[in-house]
């Protein structure tokens, strides 16, 4: 995976934020890429490595938030209240 390649598929992950912020977080990828490929990683292990730093964080989220689904409150008379998620 290119640079470019690496944006598309930013692009579009990113589609959730409105245009502004897509904007300001592209041009902040491609200028850290081009920080690093000046350090002389290429743009193909450049791209690897911050897809595979994204997977584990994705990968976090998700137990994260797996544990938070199977927690709940104790209160002092014993009764449970299950944690619920923040809108």
């Amino acid at each position: 995976m290119n640079k470019m390649q690496f944006l598309l598929e930013l692009d579009k992950m990113l589609s959730q934020l409105s245009e502004t912020e897509k904007v300001d977080r592209l041009r902040f990828y491609s200028e850290m890429i081009e920080d690093r490929m000046e350090e002389g990683l290429s743009e193909e292990e450049l791209a690897e490595r911050d897809k595979l730093r994204r997977i584990y964080i994705d990968n976090v989220k998700a137990n994260l938030t797996g544990q938070l689904e199977n927690t709940y409150i104790v209160y002092p008379d014993g009764t449970k209240k299950k944690v619920e998620r923040k809108q």
